[in-house]
């Protein structure tokens, strides 16, 4: 990253010497003490700016020797140097002062530079990474010309002015102006968040963001997860942490869809849910408290007690929102669903193996097991609608359906410091069909729940009347259908974009172990279906017969 800085008034602080120059000289008042108010009144008095280039000219030359660097000034320097930054000191200063074309100006600064250790034999920066330009003009040429990344500035004219190269970050230091297109501060520590933030987003985004919150984040903490997503955490000056998801412009519909989802369910009174606090469509991003905790590693009857209180909470909002992602509307749509992932598949290895060549395995594998269990599934299911005379395109009435998290699974949830479930990640959420949602629950690889569990799981269902005779009987219709899918979207890898998300995800494997990791994955899951039609079972993807099901759920 290349940091740029002014020097006057933003590195060296000036404040008290201008009033130590004008008390010398008789022009002080008591009451009058900063630099502002000090030009301010001596312009008024006069009618021009004579006596005030006197003190500029006085304080940047014999005075200059008394300044201090502004708190944590140097201490940035160091720490972006030791990050590898490259920093240039960038100042509109002329050689001499224009007042009487002769007291040097740009000796005394370089002298002080040196004294604090910033230049010289013992200093941190380059002689020539100090550049004193004649012009405004010349410094905003040197500042686009060394491709600045940010630049940090007192001068509102500089950062404003219409040639100020557009790319880089603009961040006014020790102004109280209040432009909010612009991002201020009086603090060189706010400078870390910004350069950190600067690495990963455009100045939009910042600039919104900051906006956003009113003030710039003490702290941030990247969340490099993989995925579509750049997330981090951000903490503010009351210690309050907020959690950013940052996503690719090609994913703002879901952010968008999540940050209402959760509006909708926190004004029905669902608690156990981030806050959402903010939505930038522009800059692809959703603010929301941030949910501190960790992941589940042990699944107890107690965690599946408290997903059965969350879906008894969402089945009892009814609001006007959209479907959720692949979601099941009508029998027919879950069919159509695993023959639209296997289009997808077989599309993606076509394109792929050349570059590919592990991915021969996925495609024999389809060949010699998906295909036939697929088969064997299908003509179940097809024989299950004609025997009940079901109707394949008819539409679920409105209380078989509820709002769905759509990616819903352990991988989602949050163990709080207090021991409570809170449910995240709601960028597919949207209406659904109830069993579309617990058979997903139940065969999602995230948590791999035992049998055992998932008949608990059912069971608990059951008896809090969510689960009703005919959703059921639906139930053992389309499970099977939604087990295959699983086996799919394991096998994903074969279509370019989710390859490179699994990319992202898994970034310490290489594209073959990735590959042959989902290869494995799909292969036990296979076998295991396969076992189970052998043995005559009824529900093969969970390796039991519908009686047994029927009884479990009614003990």
């Amino acid at each position: 990253m290349i940091i740029g800085i002014d020097f006057d008034n933003t590195i060296i602080n000036y404040e008290q010497l201008f009033f130590l120059a004008a008390e010398k000289e008789g022009w002080s008042n008591r009451h009058i003490i900063t630099k502002s108010a000090i030009k301010q009144q001596l312009i008024e008095e006069d009618g021009d700016d004579r006596r005030w280039q006197f003190l500029q000219k006085e304080v940047y030359s014999h005075l200059i020797e008394k300044a201090k660097p502004y708190d944590g000034a140097l201490a940035f320097l160091r720490k972006v140097l030791a990050l590898k930054d490259s920093v240039y000191i960038i100042s509109h200063k002329t050689e001499f002062s224009n007042l009487d074309g002769k007291t040097n100006l740009i000796n005394p600064a370089l002298n002080w530079l040196e004294e604090k250790g910033v230049i010289g034999n013992k200093g941190f920066l380059k002689k020539e990474q100090v550049i004193f330009c004649e012009t405004r003009e010349e410094k905003i040429k040197t500042i686009k010309s060394l491709k600045c990344d940010l630049f940090i500035d007192d001068l509102l004219p500089v950062l404003n002015d219409p040639l100020f190269p557009q790319n880089t970050l603009k961040i006014l230091f020790g102004s109280g102006i209040n432009d909010f297109d612009i991002i201020q501060t009086n603090y060189w520590s706010d400078l870390n968040v910004l350069r950190e933030m600067k690495k990963n987003h455009s100045n939009s985004f910042i600039h919104d963001l900051v906006k956003m919150l009113g003030q710039i984040p003490s702290h941030c903490w990247y969340c490099y997860d993989g995925g579509n997503h750049r997330s981090f955490v951000i903490e503010l000056n009351d210690n309050q942490k907020l959690f950013v998801k940052s996503s690719n412009h090609a994913s703002i519909a879901n952010l968008e869809n999540e940050y209402y989802a959760l509006k909708v369910l926190e004004s029905n009174g669902i608690t156990c849910i981030p806050k959402a606090m903010g939505f930038s469509g522009q800059n692809a991003f959703l603010l929301q408290n941030c949910v501190e905790g960790k992941k589940i590693n042990k699944i107890t009857n107690i965690h599946l007690l408290s997903i059965g209180n969350f879906i008894q909470q969402l089945d009892k909002v009814s609001i006007d929102f959209p479907f959720a992602s692949q979601y099941r509307a009508k029998l027919n749509d879950y069919t159509t669903a695993i023959e639209t992932r296997l289009e997808k598949i077989n599309s993606g290895l076509k394109r792929l193996q050349s570059t590919y060549p592990d991915l021969i395995k996925i495609e024999k594998l389809i060949q010699k097991k998906v295909t036939p269990i697929k088969e064997f599934i299908f003509k179940k299911y097809n024989q299950q609608i004609k025997q009940n005379h079901l109707e394949l395109e008819q539409k679920f009435p409105k209380n078989e359906l509820i709002l769905n998290p759509s990616d819903f699974g352990f991988h989602n949830i949050i163990l709080s410091n207090d021991d409570r479930l809170f449910f995240i990640d709601f960028e597919y959420f949207g209406w659904d069909d109830k069993i579309k949602m617990v058979c997903d629950f139940i065969h999602h690889l995230g948590h791999n729940l035992n049998l055992e569990q998932k008949l608990y799981f059912l069971r608990l269902l059951k008896q809090r009347g969510f689960l009703s005779k005919t959703l059921i009987q639906r139930m053992e219709l389309v499970i099977d259908l939604i087990g295959l899918e699983w086996v799919l979207i394991v096998l994903n890898v074969a279509q370019e974009d989710k390859l490179e998300q699994k990319k992202l995800a898994f970034s310490e494997l290489t594209t073959e172990q990735i590959i042959n990791m989902q290869f494995e994955k799909a292969c036990k899951l296979l076998d295991f279906y396969q076992k189970n039609i052998d043995c005559g079972k009824d529900i093969i993807t969970l390796g039991i017969n519908k009686k047994d099901i029927l009884g479990a759920i009614d003990d």
